[in-house]
């Protein structure tokens, strides 16, 4: 009988050493870990109750840390990816809006080429229409196919995009500078349609305000 007070000791004296060292019994590293998970953002309610299923079965703490390790990276991940996704929204909406500026900008304008092959052609946009008419659009300036109907400026990045009923494209970026507006082809599907290098532009007052 005098050996219990031995053991007893033993078992506190490892009590206290468990405590110091901050350790956790399996059930009360389960239940921080329900807390963690629950509170977790980026999580799904059936990926809580997923993660909590294999929390009921974990039969050791570093089997309940490797649980809520992983369900901290699936938060994370969805969290980073609503973060990207707004920030896709924004950029788009910003772009969107820039193009819609640069149509009104243009609406009811008469441009008139100043570069070669383009030299006294005009393009312009009439009210309550996208699409760009003028003989500007012609084989000797931008060759921009009578069939190609919307001829507009792209929501995405603002460049002057014609498209034809039977797939021909052609994306011209526009650069403003003052009162000129340089036309550079960026792509085009076939040799037939788009002309090579930059083409310059430059807005008729007398054109436009002839229009009012």
């Amino acid at each position: 009988m005098r050996k219990l007070p031995a053991l007893l000791s033993l078992a506190a004296g490892a009590a206290l050493a468990l405590s110091a060292c901050g350790g956790q019994s399996v059930e009360e590293a389960r239940a921080d870990a329900y807390a963690s998970i629950q509170a977790m953002d980026g999580l799904s309610r059936s990926q809580i109750d997923e993660y909590e299923a294999q929390l009921n079965t974990a039969a050791d703490t570093a089997a309940i840390d490797n649980i809520v390790a992983n369900a901290q990276s699936a938060s994370d991940e969805k969290l980073a990816a609503d973060v990207r996704a707004t920030a896709a929204a924004s950029a788009s909406a910003s772009a969107s809006a820039a193009a819609e500026a640069l149509k009104d900008e243009l609406r009811d304008v008469t441009l008139v080429g100043t570069s070669p092959g383009c030299e006294g052609k005009t393009l312009y946009m009439e009210s309550g229409y996208d699409s760009f008419e003028g003989d500007g659009r012609d084989q000797e300036c931008l060759r921009i196919h009578d069939g190609m109907l919307h001829v507009t400026i792209s929501a995405a990045d603002s460049h002057l995009v014609a498209e034809g009923p039977v797939g021909g494209k052609v994306d011209y970026s526009i650069e403003k500078d003052g009162d000129t507006y340089t036309f550079t082809l960026v792509s085009t599907s076939t040799d037939t349609y788009g002309s090579e290098g930059s083409h310059t532009f430059v807005v008729d007052h007398s054109a436009s305000s002839s229009d009012e």
